[in-house]
């Protein structure tokens, strides 16, 4: 009975938290970031409601897509918590964590973001596998035709399930290359990728001379 009790309680406070906060999670909170435009702020705005909604109902996948949608829109750190808090709800330890590490890098001087992405990571660690891929341009990287994120950054670091996936690193120009991988639970690999040489441009056509005029 306690610690359903205490389920019970932790569930409420991050509601209320969501609710208390739902117009704070659409402003930036992190120096330099650009204006964003009213109809990213609408956008998040919306989103979140919907992932207070869906949390509200326990449907924490749902949540989380919401809530990351609304964090991608209009970045900041509250946003975020929120969605790595409904994806460890959802018992998707890969995908929170991988929200975590972009708590870490993204938001590391705000205290309540750093100790959620250190727990979130810590707990999931044993059964996920952590990629990192380093690059000299920056890059994104999709996982089994999912995106990991849409900013592009020459340092990613996410995590994956146990088995076979499939990586899919994208570069300016249309560059992209293809990394098979095979995750182990509990371990981490280190990818140094280049970007592949431009395609090369078409041959000029050449101009086809003028008609000959017929002898009149």
């Amino acid at each position: 009975m306690r610690r359903a009790a205490a389920a019970v309680l932790a569930i409420g406070a991050l509601l209320g938290s969501l609710s208390a906060r739902a117009d704070d999670a659409v402003r930036p909170e992190s120096a330099g970031q650009p204006p964003l435009g009213a109809d990213q702020i609408q956008f998040a705005a919306h989103e979140h409601d919907l992932g207070y909604r869906a949390y509200l109902a326990r449907q924490y996948d749902e949540a989380a897509t919401h809530f990351e949608n609304a964090f991608f829109a209009a970045p900041n750190p509250a946003e975020l918590r929120y969605a790595i808090r409904a994806r460890r709800d959802a018992a998707e330890l890969a995908r929170a964590a991988t929200l975590a590490a972009i708590g870490q890098r993204k938001f590391a001087a705000d205290p309540s973001t750093s100790k959620l992405a250190d727990d979130v990571i810590a707990e999931a660690r044993p059964s996920v596998y952590e990629v990192r891929i380093i690059s000299q341009a920056d890059c994104n990287v999709a996982v089994d035709e999912k995106i990991v994120a849409i900013e592009k950054v020459k340092t990613f670091r996410f995590f994956v399930t146990a088995g076979k996936h499939e990586l899919r690193v994208s570069w300016a120009d249309d560059r992209t290359k293809t990394v098979a991988i095979e995750a182990r639970p509990g371990a981490s690999q280190t990818l140094e990728l280049e970007a592949p040489a431009p395609a090369p441009s078409p041959p000029p056509q050449p101009v086809p001379p003028p008609p000959v005029p017929a002898p009149t």
